[in-house]
């Protein structure tokens, strides 16, 4: 005959009863819980950085020298047409003065494996990069005077007469890179122009 359970076991098992029903409530809670961070932070992860470009290749000497010129123009508060005006004014300068500080420094900076035309000077902070060119006068003087410093059977006189003429043209840049300046000044505002002094372009 089947005995019956008495109400202390009765009790017993309703209490466990209960128990297993919390605790599964608990892990459920858990389990939703952890579900929504998991969401959270999926969401909150950022997008990829977009892909380079093919190759892993690097901006165009062309791509850069835009960009430095759009920050040049922002820089200088200038609408498009004003700076249509006023840029083909600041690579003349940019220009001369590449040519005489290349004059200067040009035959250095190549036996050293710096720059491409001969060692020209680095362009100025928001300045437009050089377009790859022939030598100019400046930059062949020099490279001629260097050539005869490497010579330890040049006479004084040939050194002399390299010198001389290494002078004469950078003499010469200098005056137009003057009169370049000057047309440049008069087209600017006093904040443009200090502006261009800030950044190399102007003395």
């Amino acid at each position: 005959m089947r005995r019956e359970a008495s109400l202390p076991e009765r009790a017993k098992g309703g209490h466990m009863l209960r128990r297993s029903v919390v605790v599964g409530l608990m892990v459920v809670l858990v389990a939703v819980g952890l579900l929504a961070m998991v969401r959270q932070a999926a969401a909150e992860e950022p997008a990829p950085a977009p892909a380079p470009a093919a190759g892993g290749a690097r901006p165009s000497r062309a791509d850069r020298a835009t960009q430095a010129a759009d920050r040049m123009k922002t820089s200088l508060s200038m609408s498009d047409e004003e700076w249509k005006a006023v840029q083909p004014l600041i690579e003349k300068v940019q220009t001369l003065r590449r040519q005489v500080r290349g004059g200067m420094f040009g035959a250095m900076a190549g036996r050293t494996g710096r720059g491409g035309r001969g060692g020209g000077a680095a362009p100025a902070a928001g300045a437009a990069a050089p377009a790859a060119a022939e030598q100019s006068e400046t930059e062949k003087k020099a490279a001629e005077l260097s050539k005869l410093l490497e010579n330890k059977e040049a006479s004084a006189e040939d050194v002399k007469a390299a010198l001389t003429a290494l002078r004469e043209a950078r003499a010469k840049v200098q005056t137009e890179l003057d009169a370049a300046e000057t047309a440049l000044r008069g087209v600017l505002t006093v904040i443009q122009e200090a502006k261009l002094v800030s950044m190399g372009v102007l003395d």
